[in-house]
């Protein structure tokens, strides 16, 4: 389950740079409750959509929830730190844009709570979506009750929300159920950008009620109406954070949880979403000083070789670490395409 911390040794990085983007992309973050739409409780999913005009691109961003980061906006010094699906239960989306603003440069333009039992609705609404099961995931769905098989499957509403809810097939939890999460919006997404405009305006004018969002009716329509021209032509990107090698499980006051709490894990994270999200300009450099700045790394950077996707950064240092016989040490920061890491050129 990996190693144990205490609440107090758990130290994060200064608030992270936002992410520029141009009036050509527009940020949607989806947010998925298990509620009975009676109370706002904890944000089971959230999926960040990055819809670039210019590109022709969606990108879904899955945010696990058992992050482990400071909620801005909550305890008594405003940024205590908490699992990120708190944010949304005690600050709704103004709590939750804050926090991913902070803690990875996102800004988000508008938010959409579904209720799980009205994402049902919405799959029904556009006939059904198709989705391709593995062994085990068909095998899942068939010890509850669905008529389903191994490959692609025609799925109503309640069964991609049943293959969407599943966190025990395939063994790592949410990170699992963040993908089948991602799989389904992806194919609701396919099948409402294949509509002609006016069955996409009725299909929109149909889930308004079914929907808690901070954009107004006639925000909506015009979003719609902007983007159906050229809505399946869109390239959809699909990517979770923390990605693979950027996360580790840890144990916090007694309660296991999920997350990246490693602060140069952040860092990771920052990169990955500026890279793929944002303009990307000078962003390698900029985080790589901003990880030596936090470390206490005095940066200076003299050094600088790329092969394939191996950046390697080398760093002078004047605090951290192993001293040479010069008085200074040196170090090479490197970034291997998931996770930024410090080796002593002294050893």
């Amino acid at each position: 389950t990996g190693p144990t911390y205490d609440e107090d040794d758990v130290t994060a990085p200064e608030t992270a740079p936002e992410i520029l983007n141009g009036e050509h992309v527009i940020n949607v973050l989806l947010v998925g409750t298990d509620t009975d739409g009676s109370y706002r409780g904890h944000s089971d999913s959230m999926i960040l959509c990055t819809i670039d005009t210019e590109k022709k691109t969606v990108v879904m961003t899955s945010f696990l929830r058992d992050m482990y980061l400071p909620i801005t906006g909550y305890g008594q010094s405003g940024r205590a730190q908490q699992r990120i699906n708190v944010s949304y239960m005690e600050g709704g989306f103004p709590m939750l844009y804050d926090t991913l603003r902070d803690n990875f440069g996102v800004v988000v333009d508008y938010g959409v709570e579904v209720n799980f039992n009205s994402f049902a609705e919405v799959i029904d609404q556009v006939g059904g979506v198709d989705i391709t099961l593995t062994a085990n995931e068909a095998a899942h769905l068939r010890g509850k009750g669905y008529d389903v098989q191994e490959g692609l499957n025609h799925m109503d509403g309640e069964t991609a929300l049943a293959h969407a809810r599943n966190r025990t097939t395939g063994g790592s939890g949410d990170l699992a159920r963040s993908s089948r999460q991602r799989a389904v919006i992806e194919a609701l997404i396919d099948k409402a950008t294949n509509m002609d405009v006016t069955s996409l305006l009725r299909l929109v004018d149909a889930l308004i009620p079914m929907v808690v969002t901070d954009m107004t009716n006639g925000e909506i329509f015009s979003a719609a109406r902007a983007l159906a021209p050229t809505a399946g032509e869109l390239e959809i990107i699909s990517q979770r954070i923390p990605a693979d090698g950027a996360y580790q499980f840890a144990t916090i006051n007694g309660n296991d949880i999920y997350g990246c709490i490693l602060q140069f894990e952040q860092f990771t994270c920052q990169y990955r979403l500026r890279t793929i999200l944002g303009d990307g300009e000078n962003c390698l450099t900029d985080h790589i000083s901003q990880f030596c700045l936090f470390h206490r790394i005095h940066f200076f950077l003299f050094y600088c070789r790329q092969v394939g996707e191996i950046i390697t950064v080398l760093t002078h240092d004047l605090e951290f670490g192993r001293t040479a016989d010069d008085g200074n040490s040196v170090f090479f920061v490197c970034f291997d395409g998931n996770c930024f890491t410090v080796q002593s050129a002294n050893d």
